[in-house]
């Protein structure tokens, strides 16, 4: 999918966005006090396993190592500087609060709705914008949109297979999400919503809905 670009906008994107997989992961911060407190917060009720670390180990690679993610927060630039590089001989992507020449990613503003995750980020030019805009876009985001996009999730490779054609499978998707199956999930029936969208499918397995589009 292209983002379109509005007439008058003389430039691209400054940062790409990415999703990293935090299921099984290790995510690892570097320091002691709000700051740091602050990244590990991010995690929390998250599938990974947060490892808080200071001092010496902080500026050790094999601290790093087999780390998704890491962090690093701390008013000593050195101790900054040295935990940055040792993330980074660990090959590790790593994030430096309030010190972005030394950062290979910035942590967006973000909504956290499980398995919807809504970032919003300047590319660290302004993380107060970015939140300001977040707080914008939360108020239309629903609070159990993750509940839809899990069930849809466990049903992915048997929609895939229901429907192989690309434009059909989209338009059942459509259909479900903006039809029964997404209010019974929006207004917090999992169960119901997973009957309904196992239904949909059980009719079309038993030839009633043919090979069209819902």
């Amino acid at each position: 999918m292209h983002l379109a670009r509005r007439e008058g906008d003389s430039r691209g994107m400054d940062s790409f966005p990415a999703f990293f997989p935090l299921r099984g992961g290790r995510v690892v911060v570097a320091g002691h006090g709000a700051m740091a407190d602050a990244k590990a917060r991010l995690f929390e009720g998250s599938p990974a396993t947060v490892e808080r670390i200071a001092g010496d180990a902080a500026m050790d690679r094999r601290s790093y190592e087999g780390a998704r993610l890491a962090f690093v927060a701390g008013d000593d630039r050195e101790f900054r500087r040295a935990a940055s590089a040792a993330a980074r001989a660990a090959h590790v992507p790593v994030n430096v609060v309030d010190d972005a020449d030394l950062c290979d990613f910035h942590t967006p503003a973000l909504i956290d709705r499980g398995s919807v995750v809504v970032a919003v980020g300047t590319a660290g030019a302004s993380p107060l914008l970015a939140a300001v805009l977040r707080d914008a876009l939360e108020a239309h985001t629903p609070r159990r949109i993750g509940v839809l996009a899990a069930l849809l999730g466990r049903h992915r490779g048997e929609i895939r297979q229901v429907f192989p054609d690309l434009d059909r499978r989209s338009a059942f998707l459509r259909t479900m999400i903006e039809g029964p199956v997404g209010k019974a999930a929006l207004g917090g029936d999992a169960d119901l919503a997973a009957a309904r969208l196992e239904a949909a499918l059980a009719e079309v397995h038993q030839g009633r809905g043919g090979a069209r589009s819902p």
